[in-house]
């Protein structure tokens, strides 16, 4: 018969063990504050390149991306922008229906220029999903 033999595990970490965690929690914590100085540093430079509107934009709504900001100076829609964001960069819709089909209401957004153009909140949410 042979038998396996396993080798003894210590379960108590040795000094140099916890001094090398201790130095590595250190250094991540280190690495999330340069990681988190990066993201300022970079958000300040993307507002300094912005237009004069979408700085003051920016301002009145400092927790938009600044490149929403900028879209929403230039008249531009997209998937995934808000309601208030629809309303300032196209104004007030020209007609709202709200249909609700039993879960939630739905709301469409048109603007009548040369063609009808309309934005969908399908989810009641406040976000527009999809535009024709």
């Amino acid at each position: 018969m042979s038998s396996i033999l396993t080798p003894k595990i210590d379960d108590k970490p040795t000094q140099e063990a916890q001094a090398q965690a201790s130095s590595t929690s250190v250094d991540n914590n280190t690495s999330d504050e340069q990681i988190k100085k990066q993201l300022a540093d970079a958000e300040k430079e993307s507002i300094a390149k912005l237009s004069p509107r979408a700085k003051k934009l920016h301002k009145k709504h400092p927790n938009w991306e600044a490149d929403d900001c900028e879209r929403v100076a230039h008249h531009k829609a997209w998937v995934g922008m808000t309601k208030e964001m629809l309303f300032i960069s196209y104004g007030k819709p020209d007609s709202t229906n709200v249909s609700n089909y039993g879960s939630n209401n739905e709301y469409q957004y048109c603007y009548n220029g040369d063609s009808t153009q309309c934005f969908y909140d399908k989810t009641g949410l406040g976000i527009i999903d999809s535009y024709n």
